[in-house]
């Protein structure tokens, strides 16, 4: 998110929104559209007896699945088996839960970043618009991912360690009910990307200069362009 702050905080942004801020509009550019983040969801379970688990790491395992079953398509899906300590003691490594936790590899719906004011020390706005893809392919993705997860937990192979799923829980079955439990518990899993802008180098009009020669574009921009 840095590279957006300092892009509007210098000027350089969508243009209605940095002025609203009474920040000097340099540049009117779309800094801070595109939010893509991975959406994740989890379903957790009690176990019948404690897990120990080393302090390292709380991740077990990963999965990574093509749940909308296209022939030959890349993963839409990453599943991660983690069981987090019941305390944070350091000199305690048990618990008697685990999750299986899917999340998007691909997610299509987008958000946006915005300034919270004109000061440097404000954090911003951000509003990740999770599911909110017209084809609804993120949420249906998500709850493919939860409904495997339930499917990996009734493994014979885990029949002596799985007592009760206690999330999303019994209670939710049908299709809608995970739709809405998908919805109500998802989270980030803080990889966010957005897009920073790029602005062409001769800005002397804007107050602004490249190095002299060096025939360049002076941009800004998340460590990856897609996720």
């Amino acid at each position: 998110m840095a590279p957006i702050k300092l892009l509007m905080l210098s000027g350089i942004g969508p243009a209605q929104h940095l002025r609203s801020l009474d920040i000097d509009v340099k540049v009117d550019l779309p800094v801070g559209v595109g939010l893509v983040d991975h959406i994740m969801a989890a379903v957790t379970f009690c176990t019948r007896r404690s897990i120990t688990q080393p302090r390292t790491t709380y991740y077990e395992a990963v999965l990574l699945a093509n749940v909308a079953g296209a022939q030959g398509a890349p993963p839409d899906l990453m599943m991660w088996l983690d069981s987090l300590p019941e305390s944070i003691d350091l000199e305690s490594s048990e618990t008697r839960a685990f999750s299986l936790a899917p999340h998007l590899t691909h997610a299509r719906s987008q958000g946006w970043v915005r300034r919270r004011s004109d000061s440097p020390t404000d954090p911003p706005v951000i509003n990740y618009g999770f599911f909110t893809d017209p084809e609804g392919h993120d949420l249906s993705t998500v709850v493919r991912g939860l409904v495997l997860a339930r499917r990996i937990a009734a493994q014979p192979a885990l029949e002596e360690w799985v007592e009760v799923e206690t999330a999303a829980g019994p209670s939710v079955m049908s299709e809608q009910e995970l739709r809405e439990y998908a919805r109500a518990t998802s989270l980030s899993f803080d990889h966010p990307v957005a897009r920073a802008g790029s602005v062409p180098s001769s800005m002397r009009s804007c107050g602004y200069e490249a190095p002299a020669g060096c025939g360049s574009r002076m941009r800004a921009c998340s460590p990856t362009p897609w996720v």
